[in-house]
């Protein structure tokens, strides 16, 4: 018994190390797929407030595929490593239509979001109405890396050849 015992514990160990040695081999791709994206991100000074920069974004494309935000809550920005994110809750109202051309359309968009949480939900009585909610992620870097602090909202002109969000084919 105890040596089926080990040998079981055994298999259960080589399985592990071979699990190991495959994502062991990968990390040079996943670091290169990772440096790659973080130059794509928008660049923002460190003393600059990017919230109505966002919020135009958001209402633009909103309003282009006749999608309504009742209400528009951005929070705190939040430092994660080396970038930021900045979560605007929303509520909205629209048709299937415009809320799935309202998605494509942010995904396009020179900067990079994330939706999370999405929930959709028949307006009562509305005919082919929806209704819900979402976060909106904005996710982006600081020159220097130093902690935001209010200032003023214009991005900052990217340098030569950088590009400045991720694609969605990424």
């Amino acid at each position: 018994e105890r040596r089926v015992a080990d040998e079981v514990a055994l298999v259960a160990l080589l399985d592990e190390v071979e699990v190991l040695e495959r994502l062991v081999g990968a990390r040079a791709r996943w670091d290169k797929r990772l440096a790659e994206l973080r130059t794509r991100l928008s660049r923002y000074p460190s003393a600059m407030d990017v919230t109505a920069d966002y919020l135009k974004i958001l209402e633009r494309v909103a309003k282009d595929n006749n999608i309504t935000l009742v209400q528009r809550k951005p929070q705190k920005e939040k430092r994660q490593g080396d970038c930021y994110e900045m979560p605007i809750d929303c509520t909205w109202e629209g048709d299937l239509s415009g809320l799935v051309h309202f998605l494509y359309a942010l995904e396009q968009e020179n900067v990079t979001m994330d939706m999370e949480d999405l929930s959709v939900s028949l307006v009562a009585g509305g005919k082919e109405r929806l209704k819900g909610n979402f976060t909106l992620m904005c996710i982006y870097t600081r020159e220097g890396g130093g902690p935001p602090v209010s200032a003023t909202n214009a991005p900052t002109r990217p340098k030569p050849g950088s590009p400045l969000a991720i694609s969605p084919e990424m």
